[in-house]
């Protein structure tokens, strides 16, 4: 049996795998830093700060101008063309010409402009993979009334597609998706193909920050040998996979 307060380590090793997930999807070091806590031994960017002010207000400062993809822009246009011919077909999927830019906007946040004027293409600029996906969705929705969900997708579409001309940008730079539950009562039983089409549907939908929690029984057993405990103690602990969230 474990000790109880053990427990209080699942939320964090969730979010240290969180963390580690963006580190390798986006090839930077990412690291936290409080004003009360010594400098992280591991020596990594600082992302977020927590002070106080002369009225003892807490203010967090967070920095994520490190944080850029680690793929070419010449990778990222394939996997932005090659989402649009697994979710339209190949055919219709030659109307869309997806285009990554980096220098579309001078903001960290995301943007994505869509023109078409005359002819059958529809050009999408996006100044990342996301927001050049979402920028696709965008058009598709709200000009050719296309839907794409869990279970359904409405792909009947007009044999003309409207002109446009409009520049989109994000509110906000991080769009997170999903909770620590989902893990477990839905996604631990799909295979390949289910989890693809849900990595394309975040990013139709301009999802960049998404939980990472599959293996993290990994990090705790771990930490858990690190603290004394056998491995039957830690195995009699962990439940089936549909109830580790």
């Amino acid at each position: 049996m474990l000790p109880s307060y053990l427990h209080c380590f699942k939320l964090f090793f969730s979010l240290v795998i969180l963390a580690t997930s963006l580190d390798s999807a986006l090839g930077h070091n990412i690291s936290q830093r409080s004003s009360t806590f010594p400098e992280p031994k591991w020596g990594r960017e600082v992302i977020a700060e927590m002070t106080h002010n002369n009225s003892g207000q807490r203010i967090s400062k967070f920095h994520f101008s490190h944080v850029r993809p680690s793929s070419t822009v010449y990778e990222q246009n394939i996997a932005a063309q090659n989402l649009v011919r697994r979710v339209m077909g190949e055919n219709t999927a030659r109307h869309f010409n997806l285009t990554v830019d980096n220098t579309l906007t001078k903001s960290e946040k995301d943007a994505f402009h869509l023109l078409k004027k005359g002819g059958n293409i529809v050009h999408i600029v996006g100044n990342s993979v996301t927001a050049a996906v979402s920028g696709f969705h965008y058009y598709l929705k709200h000009y050719l009334n296309g839907h794409i969900s869990w279970d359904y997708d409405q792909l009947e579409l007009p044999d003309t597609y409207p002109d446009v001309d409009i520049y989109i940008k994000f509110p906000e730079r991080f769009r997170l998706f999903q909770n620590v539950c989902t893990q477990s009562y839905s996604y631990v039983w799909w295979n390949w193909a289910r989890w693809e089409r849900e990595i394309d549907r975040w990013a139709l939908n301009g999802f960049n920050l998404v939980y990472a929690g599959t293996g993290v029984e990994a990090v705790w057993t771990k930490v858990y040998r690190e603290l004394g405990l056998s491995q039957r103690e830690i195995a009699d602990y962990f439940s089936g996979p549909a109830f580790l969230a």
